[in-house]
């Protein structure tokens, strides 16, 4: 069942766009780990884009503020 769930909040999160609005404010929201960073542009609470990636070797000696710049 979770799996089933998983892909389908996958699939709405990727079918479902926001366009964005250039006369609205945007909101960045990044996280990080030891191993990866993430971000989510949105717009009035909804996500516009996603991004994530690993970290490289170096870039894992960054403090979390580092990383999450």
């Amino acid at each position: 069942e979770y799996i089933s769930a998983f892909n389908s909040l996958k699939t709405m999160l990727i079918n479902a766009p926001a366009y964005p609005n250039i006369e609205e404010p945007f909101v960045l929201t990044t996280d990080s780990s030891n191993f990866a960073i993430e971000s989510v542009l949105s717009q009035k609470g909804h996500p516009i884009a996603y991004y994530s990636r690993s970290l490289y070797p170096a870039e894992r000696k960054y403090s979390a503020i580092e990383r999450e710049l």
